[in-house]
């Protein structure tokens, strides 16, 4: 307890000779720390029954999991943009990317909305999540920059076409 008093007695004296410095970002102790580059695998999956090919770009964590699939008649791949696993029933899921907002109750993103995430997933910048786990409702949340995403995917979407990655 006495500890606590003198430290609360001496910081207004202390603070301001701290909070000046020579560089700009000195004078606030509060500055902005860049955020961890999002690390991405890719996994593929061949099914040679049906000829459906389906490549994923998941997360370190495996909180977001982008698929780009091909039916095997279809003309071309389609993305979605899956967010969480073992997810409570119902739960909002949250995606944010650099100023950009996606909601939903549903597994995922599809069709245009997931073609959106994916742009902005190319570009360099943030991106944030949040979805709720079971059995507890125990929100997980996470903040990163979109790392190596651009490559990965190109190398998904070179393997769709059948080029090498």
């Amino acid at each position: 307890m006495w500890l606590a008093r003198i430290v609360l007695a001496v910081l207004p004296i202390v603070a301001p000779s701290v909070m000046a410095g020579s560089e700009p970002y000195e004078a606030d102790l509060f500055f902005q720390i860049d955020v961890i580059p999002m690390a991405w695998r890719v996994e593929r999956e061949n099914d040679t029954a049906s000829g459906d090919r389906s490549c994923f770009l998941i997360s370190w964590g495996s909180d977001v999991i982008v698929r780009l699939h091909k039916p095997n008649q279809a003309k071309a791949a389609t993305w979605s943009v899956m967010i969480g696993f073992d997810s409570q029933p119902g739960s909002v899921r949250y995606l944010r990317i650099n100023r950009r907002y996606f909601t939903t109750a549903e597994q995922g993103f599809h069709g245009s909305e997931a073609d959106e995430i994916v742009q902005l997933l190319k570009s360099p910048g943030e991106f944030a999540f949040e979805w709720a786990k079971r059995p507890d409702y125990a929100k997980r949340q996470g903040l990163f920059g979109t790392g190596n995403f651009v490559a990965k995917a190109a190398e998904c979407e070179n393997w769709m076409k059948g080029t090498k990655a």
